[in-house]
């Protein structure tokens, strides 16, 4: 009866062992990749079968993200544009600080995969001391006058690995290479709103030197038809009256625009 009944207690005791064992393996499992689920979209939107005020049918949008942009701002073949743009890639801070980050999360990338090999880190020293004449003429003569100086080498040396058990390296890894496809992601876009910025400032700029030479060609066009005016008065063929009339190249009206002339200018 005792051998019976110690077998049982043995057989209890580790089939309780292995569902012990059984449960922290089975709380240590690496979990599932993440998936986000996907949202409900109707088969349909109501706005496809509709047209606008203008009879226009609607289009659905596809949006492109992930397509390289290149250099868009070719299409205006505008030499001094092409040039701007080129420069404003090296020359642009806020450029320069996304593709630093985007520096820096690729660094952690590769810090964190350095987890997964083994870590062998290396000390050398070398010490030389000389010991005193007259203490080792004391102590050993014959041996401190041959050889007072003593060299020491030392070569210490560490291993260590610790292997990716429980996929704690692995979801640093994922983990940290998702951060960097966000920095990279910002990047693109930073030079895509910092050139779409370049470009519309340009042809502002290029707007606005439009009206400075229409407005410098306007008083010019006053300047002759008031000479013109005068003449003709002289002449006989028309009357002090229409000088009076003829617009003069210091009207108000004008004067009114000279501050857009010397903003431009500055």
């Amino acid at each position: 009866m005792t051998t019976n009944r110690s077998h049982i207690t043995k057989r209890i005791s580790l089939t309780a062992t292995a569902l012990a064992c059984a449960a922290l393996l089975q709380g240590c499992t690496v979990g599932p990749r993440y998936v986000a689920p996907a949202p409900p979209a109707p088969p349909a939107f109501k706005e496809t079968t509709q047209q606008s005020a203008d009879g226009t049918n609607w289009i659905p949008a596809t949006p492109q993200d992930a397509t390289l942009r290149g250099n868009w701002w070719q299409l205006y073949n505008e030499p001094e544009l092409n040039a701007l743009e080129d420069k404003l890639n090296t020359s642009n801070q806020n450029i320069a600080q996304s593709f630093q980050t985007f520096m820096a999360a690729r660094a952690v990338v590769r810090q964190a995969r350095a987890q997964y090999y083994p870590t062998l880190s290396v000390g050398p020293s070398y010490t030389r001391a000389r010991n005193s004449a007259n203490a080792t003429a004391q102590s050993t003569p014959t041996a401190g006058a041959a050889n007072p100086d003593t060299n020491s080498f030392n070569l210490p040396f560490d291993v260590s690995w610790e292997p990716d058990v429980w996929g704690r390296i692995r979801n640093t890894v994922r983990e940290y290479a998702n951060a960097a496809q966000v920095s990279a992601a910002d990047l693109a876009n930073e030079k895509l709103s910092e050139q779409a910025n370049l470009a519309v400032y340009f042809f502002e700029l290029r707007g606005q030197d439009s009206l400075i030479d229409l407005y410098d060609q306007t008083i010019v066009a006053y300047q002759k038809y008031l000479d013109l005016t005068k003449v003709r008065s002289r002449t006989g063929i028309d009357t002090e009256q229409a000088v009076a009339q003829a617009p003069e190249p210091e009207d108000g009206n004008l004067r009114a625009h000279e501050p857009t002339h010397c903003t431009r200018a500055i």
